[in-house]
C-alpha cells in the first residue's frame, strides 16, 4: 500500500508513512476511546467482585457457609479472604514485586517497540532488504527476493485473518454470555476470551477458568457447565472450520490444507507450530 501511494502521488515516502501511521493510529484511539468507557467498567466490576465470586463459588461448591478439615472449621468467608491476601503478599514480597514490575516493563517496552519498529520497516524496510541480500550470492539473490515478496504478502494476510477470528469469538461470546446465559460482563469476558484464543492451549484454559468461576458464582454449575461446554465447543468449531476458512482464505489455502497444516504444526512443535502452522504453510 505504501508502494502504491508512493507512486500515484509521488509524495516522500516519509510523508506518506507518517500520514498513514498518523491516520492508523487515530482510527485506533477513537475505537479505543469509543469502547474503553463501557468495557473499563464491566473490567473494574469483575475486577473487584473477584472476591465476591470466589465466596459464592466456594459456597455454592462446598453446599454451604462454612468448611471443615479436621479440627479446624473456616468459613467461605475466610477461605476467600485467605486467598486474596495469599496473592496480595506474593506481590508485596520483594520476589513478587521485582516479577510484576518486570512482566509490566516488558510489556510496555514490547509495545513500544513494536510501534518504532513497525514504523522504521515502512519507511526502510525495502533499503534493509537490499543491504541484507547483499550478503548472498547474486545467483540466489533474485530467488531469495521471490520468497521475500510471497512471505510479506502472506504473513499480511494472516494477521488481518487473526484480527478478524477474534473480532468474531469475541462477538459470539458476549452475545451468547450475556444475553443468552444471563452471565454479568459480557464485553469485558467477551474480549478476554477474544484475546486469549491466539494464545494456543493456555489462552482459552485461562479465559475458560474465569468464565467458569463467574458463571458459577453467578448461576451455580449448572450454569458454570454450560458455560465452560460453550466456549470449548465454540474453540473446537472454531479450530475445524472457522480457522481453516477465515485464516485459510486469507493466506489463499484452502481449508484441508489449512486444517492439516494446524494439525501437523500443533503435534509436531506444540503452541508455537499451532500458532504460525498457517504463514509458514502459505
Amino acid at each position: 500500500y505504501i508502494d502504491a501511494a508512493q507512486a500515484r502521488t509521488g509524495r516522500s515516502r516519509l510523508l506518506i508513512v507518517a500520514a498513514g501511521y498518523g491516520a492508523g493510529l487515530l482510527i485506533v484511539g477513537l475505537i479505543v476511546l469509543t469502547f474503553s468507557g463501557p468495557v473499563y467498567r464491566e473490567i473494574a466490576l469483575l475486577a473487584t467482585s473477584g472476591p465476591d465470586a470466589l465466596t459464592t463459588a466456594l459456597r455454592q461448591l462446598i453446599g454451604g457457609d462454612s468448611l471443615t478439615i479436621g479440627d479446624l472449621t473456616l468459613t467461605v468467608e475466610e477461605v476467600a479472604d485467605q486467598a486474596e491476601a495469599a496473592i496480595i503478599a506474593f506481590l508485596q514480597t520483594p520476589e513478587g514485586a521485582i516479577r510484576a514490575v518486570e512482566q509490566l516493563l516488558h510489556g510496555t517496552l514490547d509495545v513500544v517497540l513494536t510501534v518504532i519498529v513497525t514504523f522504521y520497516l515502512l519507511l526502510d524496510g525495502g533499503r534493509l532488504g537490499t543491504t541484507a541480500l547483499r550478503f548472498l550470492d547474486p545467483a540466489d539473490q533474485a530467488q531469495m527476493r521471490q520468497v521475500a515478496t510471497r512471505v510479506h504478502v502472506v504473513v499480511g494476510q494472516w494477521l488481518r485473518g487473526q484480527l478478524l477470528l477474534v473480532a468474531l469469538v469475541s462477538v459470539v461470546v458476549t452475545i451468547v454470555l450475556g444475553p443468552i446465559l444471563g452471565l454479568p460482563y459480557p464485553v469485558a469476558l467477551g474480549i478476554m476470551v477474544g484475546l486469549l484464543d491466539v494464545i494456543t492451549l493456555i489462552g482459552p484454559l485461562t479465559s475458560g477458568a474465569v468464565v467458569g468461576v463467574v458463571a458459577f458464582a453467578t448461576g451455580g454449575p449448572t450454569l458454570a457447565i454450560a458455560a465452560v461446554v460453550f466456549l470449548f465447543l465454540l474453540r473446537q468449531f472454531e479450530n475445524i472450520v472457522v480457522m481453516p476458512i477465515v485464516l485459510g482464505r486469507a493466506v489463499n489455502l484452502h481449508p484441508l490444507v489449512a486444517l492439516f497444516a494446524i494439525v501437523v504444526g500443533s503435534t509436531a512443535f506444540g503452541i508455537v507450530g499451532t500458532f504460525l502452522a498457517l504463514p509458514v504453510a502459505a
